[in-house]
């Protein structure tokens, strides 16, 4: 699988990893922040985190049976309602299109989308 992107590695033991520093838990009760995502500059998706499945502390301690987390890693849980392919018209991300996901009292992830490369992973 060489040449592949660490994500598309099996066993990889890869994380997503911001360099800011999170907040203490004594600074901000995040069970019901609110949590947006804006797809160049229009906010597309808006909920807050009482709708996830599992609190955070028990998705930490879950993630952390199998994996080392480290201040900065994010944890990638699913997408609130608002999801392009269920929209009609229907929306999907393209190359040159920026995202940011926010969580209130946590901070914002900005990125930019590339169009997929053909990878090859044998």
């Amino acid at each position: 699988m060489t040449g592949c992107p660490a994500a598309a590695r099996p066993g990889s033991g890869s994380t997503t990893h911001r360099q800011d520093r999170p907040p203490h838990p004594e600074e901000t009760d995040i069970s019901k922040a609110a949590i947006s995502t804006t797809l160049n500059g229009e906010v597309e998706q808006k909920s807050d985190l009482s709708h996830l499945i599992f609190s955070i502390p028990t998705l930490i301690a879950t993630i952390s049976e199998f994996t080392t987390l480290e201040p900065g890693d994010v944890i990638l849980t699913g997408t609130p309602s608002g999801v392009g392919y269920r929209r009609d018209p229907q929306l999907f991300l393209k190359d040159g299109d920026t995202i940011t996901v926010t969580v209130e009292g946590v901070g914002s992830i900005t990125n930019t989308v590339r169009a997929e490369s053909r990878c090859r992973c044998s």
